[in-house]
């Protein structure tokens, strides 16, 4: 993921858990 999308962020944050 190049761009870094306020949505896409919470979604990687939840997958980091």
């Amino acid at each position: 993921m190049q761009h870094s999308s306020p949505l896409d962020r919470a979604l990687v944050n939840t997958s980091a858990i």
